[in-house]
């Protein structure tokens, strides 16, 4: 045998050994399948559009599969996928495949001045500007003072600035004064108030409650201050000598309703020609007592007295003035001494619309029979202080709103009480709760099934797409389907086995045509 056909027989064999090691690996992951694997794996293959979206939208890809697949992937969701293992070389390697509109909104990705330097080009800095992930160092800002989108940044991204006198001097011609007035973390101090007296907005300025505020502060800029907002400020130290000294400036409605002043009798007394009754009767920090509500009978606003929580409620106080209640607000107020005595006592009385939502009531099934016929169901079906069972879901099976019931943490969710009424829960809602006890098999066994009528949810991740404008991170809906639905049975073997056989699918229907 010459030289040339034995190398040509070693090629062969060599191939064909190759061809019987992948058979064997291809064997043996097969055998390591579960039917859970099994099943999400058909799931995924007649959704292949919807599997390859929400993988590359969600998935931890290692760097194996991110180059094998990289012509498969979605890169704009890629791009936004915070749960890659991101770093500066894996920013580089597909530097030409990512959205980099998509990129800079990316909270994962790990920011340092270097890094966008390094695309600064490439950047969104629209994007960057909304990322609360980049870090908004003294030397970032400064360095890229022209970049910034400052319209941006000054309405929803102050508070990941370190702000300083020097910082402030930079950017003074970039921020508007008026959000600066008002924003609680600057270096506040008499200094940097006089510095900038002209550019303050006053007004927001005197509802900022984190002054340095003194009566020399007050008397000081006495001609600038906003009074109004001035008076509902609860950081200022109030004291009945400041309250008296500026009593013509106040702005008595306001200052009736801030729960910070030194409230007493003497002080009501005092200024009982200026306080307003309206503000005072909702205001909880009142030193309230049978004796205050008796003093000024006459003067309160009873509506507001109604949902006020701190008066000293009882039976006793509720017959006294049982004229002169809002009973709608009474039977939110969570303050009264609820007993089902109490409720039959004013049966009439009640709005069952607010009682239904109250949390405080003395729940009982008996309770709800009784009153069967007026209770918003509604509001029931919402309520987590219910004693839930499976035999109260069954009592009022036709009453209850099943969607709201679907969100609601405190039934006693079990796989029992899910199969029992699988026809008529809201399963989009239900795969968002956070307080159901799924296990793997449990999950599986019944999730999967209703995947599909996880309507919203699930077009929400097949609309995720790379168009201008659209949201550059995914939703909490999205989230919440990914992390119950596919997180816990996620797996790279998955992700393998649904690429290969769909690609065998392909070449198979090729071949036929």
């Amino acid at each position: 045998m010459d030289n040339n056909s034995s190398n040509s027989l070693v090629k062969k064999e060599a191939t064909s050994l190759v061809k019987v090691n992948k058979q064997i690996q291809i064997t043996n992951k097969l055998l390591s399948l579960t039917s859970i694997d099994e099943n999400f794996i058909s799931f995924f293959l007649t959704k292949f559009e919807f599997f390859v979206k929400i993988i590359s939208t969600g998935y931890k890809l290692s760097s194996e599969l991110l180059a094998k697949y990289q012509d498969k992937y979605y890169w704009f969701n890629l791009s936004c996928n915070e749960s890659l293992i991101w770093s500066d070389e894996l920013i580089e390697r597909y530097k030409d495949n990512w959205d980099w509109e998509g990129l800079s909104w990316n909270k994962s990705i790990p920011w340092s001045i270097e890094l966008i330097e390094r695309y600064e080009d490439y950047w969104d800095w629209n994007g960057l500007s909304r990322n609360e992930s980049v870090p908004r160092s003294f030397e970032l800002i400064k360095k890229f003072k022209e970049r910034w989108i400052w319209a941006i940044m000054k309405y929803h991204y102050m508070k990941n600035i370190p702000w300083t006198i020097e910082l402030i001097n930079i950017v003074k011609d970039e921020f508007s004064w008026d959000l600066l007035s008002e924003y609680i973390a600057l270096p506040w101090s008499l200094e940097l108030i006089k510095m900038y007296e002209d550019y303050w907005d006053w007004k927001r300025l005197s509802r900022n409650e984190s002054l340095p505020w003194s009566i020399k502060l007050i008397r000081r800029y006495r001609d600038k201050w906003d009074w109004n907002y001035l008076s509902e400020n609860k950081s200022i130290s109030w004291s009945t000598e400041l309250i008296e000294r500026y009593q013509d400036q106040w702005d008595w409605y306001r200052l009736s309703g801030n729960e910070s002043l030194p409230w007493s009798v003497e002080l009501i007394d005092k200024f009982i020609g200026k306080g307003n009754w309206s503000n005072l009767s909702r205001n909880e920090s009142l030193p309230w007592s049978i004796e205050l509500i008796e003093r000024y009978q006459d003067q309160w606003d009873w509506y507001n007295m109604s949902y006020n929580e701190s008066l000293p409620w009882s039976i006793e106080l509720i017959e006294k003035y049982i004229g002169k209640w809002n009973w709608g607000n009474l039977s939110r107020n969570e303050s009264l001494p609820w007993s089902i005595e109490l409720i039959e006592k004013y049966i009439n009385n009640w709005d069952f619309g607010w009682l239904s939502s109250n949390n405080v009531l003395p729940w009982t099934i008996d309770l709800l029979i009784k009153y069967e016929d007026k209770w918003n169901w509604d509001y029931l079906s919402e309520n987590e202080s219910l004693p839930w069972s499976i035999e109260l879901l069954e009592r009022f099976k036709d009453q209850w709103n099943w969607i709201c019931l679907s969100w609601n943490k405190s039934l006693p969710w079990s796989i029992e009480s899910l199969g029992k009424y699988e026809d008529i829960w809201d399963w989009d809602e239900l795969n968002r709760n956070g307080f159901l006890p799924w296990s793997e098999e449990q999950y599986y066994a019944v999730v999967l099934p209703k995947i599909g009528q996880i309507g919203p949810s699930i077009q929400h991740i097949m609309d995720f797409s790379g168009e201008k404008g659209y949201r550059f991170s995914p939703s909490e809906r999205f989230k919440s389907v990914w992390e119950k639905a596919f997180v816990p049975y996620l797996n790279d073997h998955i992700i393998e086995e649904v690429f290969r056989r769909y690609k065998d699918k392909d070449n198979l229907n090729n071949s036929d045509t």
